[in-house]
């Protein structure tokens, strides 16, 4: 995945799971980048701005939902919060 955050700001928080660990990344119109997620990482993300954030994935192929898993968020022990 590439994500961008053309309008708005939004928190990505990425999971390794290999690692245990977190990252953790905010990005929109104050710090625009792109952000490539690499396959097994697991995120999330929420939007910081109002009214709204969009978050892009800008990607050369269609979407297949039968390519990606989803879990439930407390599976995942984060406190969004605390960041």
């Amino acid at each position: 995945m590439n994500l961008v955050v053309p309008v708005g700001n939004v928190k990505f928080v990425f999971f390794n799971e290999s690692t245990n660990e977190f990252r953790v990344e905010t990005i929109g119109e104050k710090n625009y980048c792109r952000i490539s997620v690499p396959p097994g990482i697991w995120f999330g993300f929420q939007g910081i701005d109002s009214p709204k954030s969009l978050v892009v994935n800008i990607s050369d192929i269609l979407h297949e939902p039968t390519e990606s898993d989803r879990l439930d968020l407390k599976s995942i022990n984060y406190n969004w919060e605390s960041y």
